[in-house]
């Protein structure tokens, strides 16, 4: 039996508990500092986060996870074992947890997983692509041999799927996502206003104003660095500026979307046109997302309720459905 849900993204760390539920949601960061010929972790989670910008030359804050990609196998458990111990996840004996992947993981990422579960202290380890559990909180479930058509808008990646009878059809995984969106934000301010903030900063302006519907007016106040004078400068920064950051940003979500239904069986467009198109994700709670997208794809879009969250939830609730568990994890 499994106990566990665990997303390790390149932004944030969620981990679900059965009967619990949401027990963590911290970035995933480490805090490493240079100390003689070896570097000794100094923070993990909110505590590394709190650490950006305030570090000297020998100390690095990092995510050992990027667009689905385990970059550090040690670093990565560190971070995962440190989770687990706040969160008093039992020892022995050890629990078995589920992962969530990206739609395009590899079976070397997979094997990098394992080991970073089983360095920190897990038992059993299986794998469920963060589309399918998405599907379980839509009207449509994977299980139906009608065919769903979702998009996970992440941290660093976005995943597109077609599935049906939980199985990937046809999908992909792109690298972008909403991190994107704040390094493109924060290089736009600094050449339009010619200010440094930092990318926090960018984050609350895009959680602030970012929109995609027509004539926003709203307006929100940044501080950064000016480059000329080395002095903090206040500035106000509008939906209007950074729409077109935005718009560039859902064109390549629009993209990818078309070309993985233009690989899809022909039977699949009916299904398509039915349910229209899924979306959850961080980006699902910028104003305008579902008409912007339904207008650009002629077809219906559907934001799922709490889509930042909503794949873990789903998966989570999936821990106490032993038999529908096992079809979703043989398949992959």
């Amino acid at each position: 039996m499994f106990s566990l849900v665990i997303e390790i993204g390149g932004v944030n760390t969620s981990i679900y508990k059965k009967n619990q539920g949401l027990v963590l949601k911290e970035p995933s960061l480490v805090c490493a500092s240079c100390v003689g010929e070896q570097y000794e972790i100094k923070a993990i989670g909110n505590e590394a986060e709190k650490l950006q910008g305030k570090t000297n030359d020998t100390t690095y804050i990092f995510s050992p996870v990027v667009c689905g990609e385990v970059k550090s196998v040690e670093y990565a458990s560190e971070m995962l074992k440190y989770f687990l111990n706040k969160i008093e996840v039992r020892k022995f004996p050890r629990e078995n947890a589920i992962f969530l992947v990206p739609t395009g993981i590899t079976e070397e990422n997979k094997e990098d997983l394992r080991k970073v579960g089983k360095l920190a202290g897990l038992g059993k380890i299986a794998f469920v692509p963060i589309v399918v559990a998405a599907s379980y909180a839509t009207s449509v479930p994977a299980s139906q041999s009608k065919t769903i058509l979702l998009a996970h808008i992440g941290g660093t990646l976005t995943d597109i799927a077609a599935i049906n009878m939980n199985t990937i059809l046809k999908g992909a995984s792109i690298e972008l996502g909403g991190r994107y969106l704040d390094i493109e934000i924060a290089q736009y301010i600094s050449k339009k206003h010619k200010i440094e903030i930092s990318i926090a900063s960018a984050k609350r302006i895009k959680e602030k104003v970012a929109s995609l519907i027509e004539n926003d007016v709203r307006t929100t106040e940044v501080v950064g660095i000016d480059e000329s004078t080395g002095k903090p400068k206040q500035i106000v920064v509008s939906s209007e500026e950074i729409l077109p950051i935005l718009t560039s940003f859902m064109q390549n979500i629009i993209t990818a979307i078309e070309t993985t239904l233009n690989v899809c069986p022909p039977e699949v467009s009916g299904d398509v046109a039915s349910e229209g198109l899924f979306i959850s994700g961080g980006l699902c709670e910028i104003g305008g997302v579902a008409k912007y997208l339904g207008k650009r794809l002629s077809i219906k879009v559907n934001v799922i309720q709490d889509g930042i969250n909503a794949p873990i939830l789903a998966a989570g609730k999936l821990l106490s459905n032993k038999k529908l568990l096992s079809e979703i994890i043989e398949n992959f």
